[in-house]
């Protein structure tokens, strides 16, 4: 089944703005599924970026078609299914990347205050699909095969003291070597007043017995021919070379599993009482640190948030959940 999405954009006072057509990227939430299933033993460990089955859920008591969640199912052999409620909030990235462009075109003021609602209709027009299609550039996919490492999990949990990690906790388990979290603080230090980053390396093991899919980081990589900046940091091309390179000439089969940044100490200047209210003196991904995570796609990739506090750096890991990016827990191995 096909469906045609929009966005109605209404005002407070419940007049409708504006009504939207779009069209969603499914990509990062059908990774995070494909994922899901590896980590349950469901799905076969190959990497792809095929788009799974995409229905809307409705919102309570109606048929539609304002929608609540999303229903993604990514098939593997045979009958093999995963299915994943993700919600609605999924969305919400895509819908402000739709602002400027209705603020450019004189549809909705600047600045002005309206809430979303996204709708969904079933296409029932096949030869409107094959139109679409025929328009798409068609791409092959190589599969690609996760290394994984056939490691029981309870070796790395004996000798790991858990942050932020929570009974049930829904994420793919990460292990960091306390020394890598030394190294990247010696990085943010001698970074002084603007960001600085760099590369988290690794591998990834399968508990078969759980079964579950874990990360294992080895190394950190300083970002080099970067672009740092007081408020931003920008990989380029060349860093990613750079990168590559480590990783070859180490020659360890280790894999980029995460990356790291460091905000330094923006609010020092300001009293203390601002700084309770700031939004720069947060621990909290801002719009380009998820923007570059983008580039960080599959599912097991993670992002160490390094931040300059009154006390001292803090540590705070950020990572995909139902194709969004969320803040997560981590273990410290020693």
């Amino acid at each position: 089944m096909s469906w045609r999405w929009q966005v109605e954009l209404t005002r407070p006072d419940g007049t409708l703005a504006a009504v939207v057509p779009f069209e969603p990227d499914w990509e990062p939430a059908s990774i995070w599924v494909r994922f899901e299933g590896m980590r349950r033993g469901l799905l076969p460990p190959v990497l792809s970026s095929v788009v799974g089955e995409v229905e809307p859920c409705w919102t309570e008591a109606t048929a539609g078609p304002y929608v609540e969640a999303l229903r993604i199912a990514v098939r593997g052999d045979g009958d093999t299914s995963v299915v994943e409620r993700i919600p609605a909030a999924y969305l919400t990235r895509q819908i402000r990347a739709l602002v400027p462009r209705l603020v450019a075109s004189g549809v909705i003021a600047e600045g002005e205050v309206l809430t979303p609602r996204v709708t969904a209709a079933l296409v029932s027009d096949p030869a409107a699909n094959e139109d679409g299609d025929r328009r798409r550039l068609r791409v092959t996919e190589i599969p690609r095969t996760l290394p994984l490492i056939e490691t029981p999990i309870g070796w790395f949990l004996n000798d790991a003291t858990p942050y932020d990690v929570g009974e049930g906790d829904p994420d793919v388990p990460v292990f960091v070597p306390e020394r890598v979290l030394r190294e990247v603080e010696a990085c943010a230090a001698a970074a002084g007043g603007v960001e600085t980053g760099g590369f988290l390396l690794g591998h990834l093991h399968r508990d078969p017995a759980r079964p579950e899919i874990f990360v294992e980081v080895t190394a950190q990589v300083p970002a080099a021919h970067a672009i740092a900046e007081r408020l931003r940091f920008t990989f380029t091309p060349d860093t990613w070379a750079a990168v590559e390179d480590v990783c070859r000439a180490r020659g360890c089969d280790e894999s980029i599993v995460s990356w790291w940044h460091y905000h330094p100490p923006w609010c020092a200047s300001c009293p203390p009482e601002r700084r309770k209210t700031c939004a720069l003196d947060t621990m909290t991904f801002s719009a380009d640190d998820v923007s570059l995570h983008h580039l960080f796609a599959q599912a097991h990739q993670t992002a160490l948030l390094v931040s300059a506090k009154e006390h001292g750096l803090v540590h705070s890991f950020f990572g995909w959940r139902a194709g969004s990016v969320a803040a997560r827990g981590y273990y410290v191995t020693h």
